[in-house]
């Protein structure tokens, strides 16, 4: 057993390491133990960032967690039935749950939970490298918990499951272990890769919801790319939705080189990779496909829409194509949907024509206004609205470039 009480104190905030030592303190006499458990260890010992704090607390019930959140001048949050809770300390979130068992009824399902030891609690995890534990109890500051050799599949940079059912158990874990393995830049454990493979068929009982989920947790990743490329190859996205198989006949975007994305973050918005996902299906598809993952109306937008632009293509790529055409073509639909069939058809005359409407032709507008027109004596009605889009696409296409020449242009359509 190793002890990390430098690491905590070499790696940890002061103000982080006062609140553990007094969720301890507040414990004290009430509880059988307290852990840092989960991703904080396994960051902890790959010397990477810490972002979240999670705390396993065994005897944890609702007045202790009280107790605990006012020995940190923070308050509850939330309570889930599972005796999990979220204190907040100004702008920071503590997760502390209890420790607990699970049992899954039959794949797929949700788990039933039940108060646990430690090692029942670390059991019940997904991968090795998230089954450890710190315990923070002032008897015991510092010493590690790793009852299934973590630290050793951290050293040889594996990602491993902690029994042979755990696919099986959840599904969703597929997804997990991708992510893992391409933001550590870790190899699934041969046996762990080949229960992943013989259990994708598993991911037919994963309700559309949790399956959208685990979308966008790929899609918050730093290195979404190459985390939905994996996943191709795998064959994972191709059992999530039939349709999605053929996407490895199209490149998964790189935003730093794409052209024309200078300017942006290198990790775009969720709705940018979910238009990425999309490129490749037909109307028919993306209908189904939103169904597949329950999307809200938005999510079912940027996929309809990523199908129309992919329609466009062609006369997006048309030789002498007007600035105003590709004005009408682009305009009603959803940025997002823009960006990820950009990025996907990069370097294309199509994608340097889509990148030219973001940049430059979206933002353009006429400087008489139909107010303007009415003082002029033209009625209120359908001919404002007509007039106005024809200035604008002169306007577009560079023939008038000033109030001055719009008024003339003007005259002479109502003379």
């Amino acid at each position: 057993m190793s002890n990390l009480a430098s690491i905590l104190e070499s790696r940890l905030s002061s103000q982080r390491l006062r609140w553990l030592r007094a969720l301890a303190e507040a414990s004290r006499n009430r509880a059988t133990g307290i852990y840092i458990v989960g991703g904080v260890v396994r960051d902890l010992l790959l010397d990477r960032p810490i972002v979240d704090m999670d705390i396993s607390v065994s005897g944890l019930d609702e007045q202790l967690a009280s107790d605990m959140a006012d020995a940190l001048d923070g308050r509850v949050t939330s309570h889930s039935q599972f005796n999990t809770f979220k204190i907040e300390i100004d702008s920071t979130v503590i997760d502390v749950a209890m420790t607990r068992q699970e049992s899954y009824a039959n794949p797929g399902a949700l788990p039933e939970v039940l108060p646990g030891s430690l090692e029942q609690d670390l059991a019940r995890r997904d991968f090795s490298v998230n089954a450890m534990a710190v315990d923070i109890s002032s008897d015991a500051w510092g010493e590690l918990l790793d009852p299934f050799n973590g630290q050793g599949d951290l050293n040889r940079s594996f990602i491993r499951v902690l029994h042979p059912k755990s696919f099986s158990d959840d599904a969703t874990r597929i997804f997990r272990a991708v992510r893992y393995s391409q933001r550590l830049g870790f190899a699934l454990q041969d046996e762990t890769a080949m229960l992943l493979q013989n259990s994708l068929g598993r991911l037919d009982a994963i309700s559309g919801d949790r399956m959208r989920h685990e979308f966008q947790k790929v899609f918050a990743e730093a290195c979404a790319g190459p985390i939905l490329s994996r996943l191709d190859e795998l064959g994972v996205l191709g059992v999530v939705f039939g349709p999605l198989g053929r996407h490895s006949s199209l490149p998964w975007p790189d935003w730093q080189a794409s052209e024309g994305f200078s300017e942006n973050p290198p990790n775009p918005e969720e709705l940018v990779w979910l238009s990425t996902l999309a490129c490749g299906l037909t109307p028919g598809e993306a209908g189904l496909f939103a169904r597949r993952l329950n999307m809200d109306s938005n999510w079912s937008t940027v996929v309809r829409d990523t199908v129309a632009v992919e329609g466009l293509l062609d006369e997006l790529c048309s030789h002498g194509i007007l600035r105003s055409r590709i004005y009408q073509m682009l305009n009603q639909l959803h940025p997002a949907a823009l960006r990820g069939v950009a990025a996907t058809h990069d370097g294309s005359a199509a994608s340097g024509n889509i990148h030219l409407y973001l940049q430059e032709l979206q933002g353009m507008r006429t400087e008489l206004t139909g107010r303007d027109l009415m003082a002029l004596g033209i009625d209120e009605g359908p001919e404002i609205g007509r007039l106005l889009n024809a200035l604008l696409e002169a306007r577009l296409d560079g023939s008038i470039a000033d109030r001055l020449s719009e008024e003339a242009l003007l005259r002479r359509m109502i003379s």
